[in-house]
């Protein structure tokens, strides 16, 4: 092909821009990701990041040398390999590693189930765990990325059942444990003695074993040592699972980077944290071994389609008065909780008759309010496990129409027949929490159909800076804020 047609422009930074148009894209990119990992996207580009990390190049090591990579990189660039680019590339490959990592592990058999519909992988679920396996065998373990509602949880069962061996699986919450442990016996061939939790109200291990970060870091006083850490780091673990392994680097969590295991595999929607440490989840787990593009799965109809709006509202007068004398953390609670959007909230759930919503916020006492004034059930971290259980099924199951629900919801919490969300309060600018948020109703139940996520935001107040921020990530996956005023959209806009 000549110059022009070639779809990538490499910097001398390690920055990378690939054109989508290339007929054969998917491809290139495929390769591309042993060397860098994509760290956004638009219609037009996807840009990467060089990675030339020892843990990344012990696997393109087996692909390519380092002068075989560097001319194809040549072959597909627009411009010349900047020379700085070439050297990364030949030193982070003399550095590497030359055998590959042994296999201490217990073998177990596990297969996915027959009868399940799960039994054969999606492609881009299959490529996950395929190039999971070749990291793995050089680099001891890796991280896939893959949007809320591409099955995460699917993948994962993929990669035990290729490795056969017992496994530890740390999940963020009692009720992700749950999830698991219905999965695992769901889509797979494991038996119920085979498949132990491990929480404050069971303790149980086995060879599969399913616990939660907070779990193995609890102790009863700061001079405690780890009780349950040290108890499951008694078993000869083949593979460690670490759900929502963004979570990582808060310095309680890195603790559990110490259980020892001859493979780790870390899973997430996004790296994003608002502390600038997901960085550190490479060196805790391994390198970036597989992601796939949001808005490529739902243009292939895996995830909905979701449209996204920010909803303008009006603050009253007496609001607005307490609001301009208050400090700056008073004013990011007294925008939150404008009353006005309860008219908001109003409006949205006549237009959304029919369909099944959650209703998302921060603050407990707007939370309250909201159940309160509309009748509906509230889920904050209050509440016994086994009655939020009780309601997430109910909500499952169409039996309830809305759920009002606080951050306990923010993770690891399948709903497939949400399919609208209405935010009224976030945690600041965090991007996190808002990619994790919308990821609430993008799981489609069914093919087709569409998700609406709107963020409820109070007008020339804080808020407006931090619905930018925390809308940055999205925009980066390639989704687009509509922009709305309250009162034009109720006097004759619609969905």
């Amino acid at each position: 092909m000549n110059q022009e047609q070639r779809p990538f422009i490499i910097h001398s930074d390690g920055t990378i821009f690939v054109e989508r148009r290339h007929p054969d894209i998917v491809h290139l990119c495929r390769e591309l990701r042993a060397l860098a990992y994509q760290v956004k996207e638009t219609e037009q580009l996807l840009m990467f990041r060089l990675s030339i990390d020892p843990a990344r190049v012990r696997h393109a090591v087996e692909e390519r040398t380092a002068e075989a990579w560097i001319h194809w990189l040549r072959q597909h660039s627009k411009l010349p390999v900047p020379s700085q680019i070439a050297q990364r590339i030949k030193e982070g490959f003399a550095s590497a590693p030359s055998q590959p990592l042994p296999e201490p592990k217990e073998f177990l058999d596990i297969n996915l189930e027959s009868s399940s519909r799960f039994a054969e992988l999606r492609d881009y679920q299959r490529q996950a765990v395929e190039s999971y396996l070749g990291l793995a065998r050089q680099a001891g373990g890796g991280i896939i990325l893959l949007p809320c509602g591409a099955g995460k949880t699917v993948v994962g069962l993929g990669v035990m059942a290729k490795l056969q061996t017992e496994t530890l699986i740390l999940a963020p919450n009692a009720t992700s444990v749950k999830q698991w442990e219905r999965e695992l016996l769901n889509k797979t061939t494991l038996r119920a003695t085979e498949v132990g939790t491990y929480t404050a109200d069971r303790k149980q291990i086995r060879p599969v074993t399913v616990t939660t970060y907070q779990m193995l870091t609890h102790r009863d006083t700061q001079e405690d040592t780890y009780p349950h850490l040290q108890a499951l780091c008694q078993r000869n673990w083949g593979l460690v699972i670490y759900d929502e392994v963004h979570m990582l680097p808060a310095p309680v969590f890195r603790l559990t980077a110490e259980l020892h295991a001859a493979r780790r595999l870390g899973l997430t929607a996004t790296l994003i944290r608002e502390d600038g440490k997901q960085n550190e989840v490479f060196s805790l787990i391994g390198p970036l071994a597989y992601q796939c593009s949001w808005k490529d799965l739902e243009r292939q109809g895996w995830i909905r389609e979701a449209v996204c709006r920010e909803m303008r509202i009006p603050m009253p007068s007496d609001a607005e008065r307490a609001y301009r004398i208050a400090d700056k953390k008073q004013q990011v609670r007294i925008a939150a909780e404008n009353p006005a959007k309860l008219e908001a909230i109003a409006h949205l759930l006549a237009l959304h008759e029919g369909e099944q919503i959650l209703i998302i916020g921060h603050y407990l006492r707007q939370l309250e309010e909201i159940a309160g004034r509309f009748g509906f059930p509230l889920i904050t971290g209050r509440m016994p496990q086994a009655l939020r259980e009780e309601w997430y099924e109910k909500f499952r199951s169409r039996e309830i129409p809305v759920l009002v629900v606080s951050k306990v919801a923010n993770l690891a919490v399948d709903l497939p027949s949400a399919s609208v969300g209405i935010q009224v309060s976030g945690t600041y600018g965090s991007r996190q929490e808002e990619a994790q948020r919308l990821g609430r109703v993008l799981r489609s139940s069914s093919p087709g159909g569409k998700a609406y996520f709107y963020q409820l935001v109070t007008e020339n107040t804080v808020e407006e800076e931090y619905a930018w921020r925390r809308q940055c990530f999205l925009a980066e996956q390639g989704y687009r804020y509509e922009l709305v005023e309250l009162e034009g959209w109720m006097n004759g806009t619609g969905a």
